[in-house]
């Protein structure tokens, strides 16, 4: 490793190590190498927030401040291969509060009347929330996240697509469905009106 990368890396892992002491979610630096490639390179995999794993071919082999890439390899500058990472689905990573990445947040769902935050099971064909609740703004104050000092509720809000009474409304509509409740009703005034063959005293 030359004396550049090694500084960089020493500074990397310093600040990790601050940082790690006040948040304690951000992950520490890994020294990997690719021996089909015949690279070496450090990778950040991720935080509490953004899982990530090392991209195919590669193999960890230690802290940057003690791997050393074999002789005969080329050590990349660190991130030059972007590790394969997936955002996590939680509360506090959708939170504006958060200190580390932002998670998935796609399905994220505000009651601002309630101050609570919730997840929906997916957003997708999601067009019609329980009363009161609302996908957040994107604007300075809520950037798309819960805001500071809304709760997260553990229940799933429930959400129907507009359409989600289609099938109820194609039986209403239906001529012999019609029909026969029409028939119905009229047998039934029928009965009601019928002359009774006695009479109270």
């Amino acid at each position: 490793m030359d004396k550049a990368l090694l500084l960089h890396s020493v500074l990397l892992a310093f600040l990790w190590l601050m940082l790690a002491g006040a948040y304690a979610s951000i992950g520490p630096p890994s020294f990997a190498v690719n021996h089909e490639l015949k690279n070496c390179q450090v990778f950040y995999l991720g935080d509490e927030c953004t899982i990530c794993s090392l991209p195919q071919g590669w193999i960890y082999i230690g802290d940057p401040l003690f791997a050393e890439c074999p002789q005969g390899y080329t050590e990349l500058q660190p991130q030059a291969i972007l590790p394969e990472c997936s955002k996590l689905k939680a509360g506090f990573c959708c939170s504006l509060a958060n200190t580390g990445s932002n998670g998935d947040c796609n399905d994220l769902v505000v009651n601002p009347a309630l101050e609570k935050c919730a997840f929906v099971e997916t957003v997708d064909g999601c067009e019609n929330l329980p009363a009161g609740w609302k996908f957040p703004d994107f604007n300075a104050e809520w950037n798309g996240l819960c805001p500071l000092g809304f709760k997260w509720i553990n229940e799933v809000v429930e959400c129907q697509p507009l359409n989600w009474r289609d099938d109820i409304e194609v039986v209403d509509n239906n001529p012999l469905y019609m029909a026969i409740v029409l028939v119905a009703m009229v047998f039934a005034l029928l009965v009601v009106k019928k002359p009774r063959p006695w009479k109270f005293k």
